[in-house]
């Protein structure tokens, strides 16, 4: 595995063990590194806990003696701290880690680590830690003009962050944090989400919005790759606030639908940062994806979003158009970052995906995959069978459709995940497509976790009318 990369080695005496980067000292126990959080955090992850839960153990583990080793959880190591993009985005993991019981006896200094991410200012000179984290907590938002970069992702992605970290103190009954995170997550969506122009834009110390502001503008001041236009969205574990300020579920959907056929000119200007190659590849692709930049990270929860607002037809209509256009035998439509390009495929292939990790709720769909597969899913070994599959949301096409979709769980303990995937029909765009059919309606319901294995939490599920 390229990333992340364990550094733990056996000695002659079958104990594991790994050269500190951090203090130079040979001490047990394993390393982790090579992943830049903010990249791998929305599904390596998550795709590992599937695939690998026992490496997933290890990494955890390997993160864990990073933190202790350098103080600090790193955002980019490789081997050592980078400092690399913004937020502390590992207090995602972490967070998520400690919700979905992961590797409980690591729990606490886990917790450790994400709580001083949050609550400990950055030391002067360090790569580690929260830049601008004084302001985000007492304005709600970092002010242009504040020697802090790309201020308003920075704001959103620690929010974030401490939505995680909120779920994760109350499940460890840290509750004074809990409500102190919670609240600093929610005001800064508030504060920085323009209702006029239905966009998060930047803000300047008086609080008033920066005029005049171009939308399509890529400016490091402002955003990390990425005009306000890809961050339109950016509320994955708040999809309730997005409904609530675009005026409904049904106005959200208009503008989700929109985002993907919005023609825009330019495309996209160029800012202090000079030209981006997310830039001009987003400029390839904007024709058929409109704004949806699914290139680069910042888009990537946006079909996320579409599921959980139930804006069905957005999700189905694109989920298919994005896996089979934009993953193709000749290339993909950006760089492979920390393996989440391929991670966001083989998830949303399987037809399961998650944005909001401070609640671990997975949001399910129709699958790419066709035939038969278990898998492990929350916990449980899962059967699931597909047929004739067809994500066209509605839309005449000549793409095959949903037969049946069926999601259950198969009780009994599982150590590791099992995929067992019809060989001569497994991806649909890398193999031969069926011949065309006739159109069929989609039909979408939501259905309770406690139907689909234990516990309480809700998932969505999409499925079809019988053949």
């Amino acid at each position: 595995m390229l990333f992340p990369r364990l550094l733990g080695e056996y000695d002659q005496n079958n104990q594991l063990g790994h050269y500190s980067v951090y203090t130079g000292k040979v001490v047990p126990g394993e390393l982790a590194t090579d992943s830049g959080f903010w990249d791998a955090y929305r599904t390596v992850y998550l795709w590992l806990s599937v695939a690998a839960p026992d490496i997933l153990d290890r990494l955890l583990e390997g993160w864990v003696n990073a933190y202790k080793e350098a103080g600090w959880l790193p955002t980019w190591a490789s081997p050592g701290q980078r400092g690399s993009m913004v937020g502390t985005m590992g207090d995602v993991v972490f967070g998520w880690a400690i919700i979905a019981n992961k590797t409980p006896h690591l729990a606490d200094d886990m917790y450790a680590a994400i709580r001083k991410d949050a609550f400990v200012e950055r030391p002067k000179n360090s790569q580690f830690g929260r830049e601008g984290l004084s302001a985000y907590s007492d304005r709600g938002y970092i002010p242009v003009k504040s020697n802090v970069s790309e201020v308003v992702s920075r704001g959103l992605n620690f929010a974030e962050a401490d939505s995680v970290i909120a779920a994760a103190a109350s499940k460890l009954g840290h509750y004074s944090d809990a409500s102190v995170l919670y609240g600093r997550a929610q005001n800064a969506l508030e504060k920085s989400f323009n209702t006029e122009s239905k966009l998060f834009e930047p803000l300047e110390a008086s609080g008033n919005w920066i005029s005049p502001f171009d939308p399509s503008l890529w400016s490091d001041e402002f955003f990390t790759e990425a005009s306000a236009r890809q961050y339109r969205f950016y509320a994955p574990f708040n999809v309730d606030f997005l409904i609530t300020k675009y005026s409904g579920r049904e106005a959200l959907c208009e503008h989700l639908e929109n985002h993907f056929s919005e023609q825009v000119c330019p495309v996209y200007t160029s800012g202090n940062f000079g030209l981006l190659h997310e830039e001009t590849e987003l400029g390839l692709t904007s024709e058929d994806f409109g704004q949806y930049g699914h290139n680069n990270q910042p888009s990537h929860h946006v079909l996320g979003i579409a599921v959980a607002a139930q804006c069905f037809h957005v999700a189905d209509k694109y989920m298919e158009k994005v896996l089979t256009e934009l993953y193709t035998p000749d290339g993909w439509s950006g760089d492979e970052d920390n393996g989440e390009m391929a991670a966001w495929y083989m998830l949303n292939s399987l037809g399961f995906y998650m944005i909001d990790f401070a609640k671990d709720e997975l949001l399910l769909f129709a699958p790419l995959v066709k035939g038969n597969y278990t898998i492990s899913l929350l916990g449980e070994k899962t059967a699931v069978r597909v047929e004739n599959v067809d994500l066209s949301g509605g839309h005449a096409s000549s793409r095959p459709y949903v037969c049946e979709v069926h999601w259950y769980p198969l009780r009994g303990n599982i150590n590791a995940a099992e995929l067992e995937l019809d060989s001569a029909r497994s991806v649909r765009g890398l193999t031969r497509r069926p011949e065309p059919v006739d159109y069929v309606v989609l039909e979408t319901r939501r259905l309770a976790r406690t139907d689909f294995v234990k516990g309480g939490r809700l998932v969505y599920f999409t499925s079809a009318s019988r053949c």
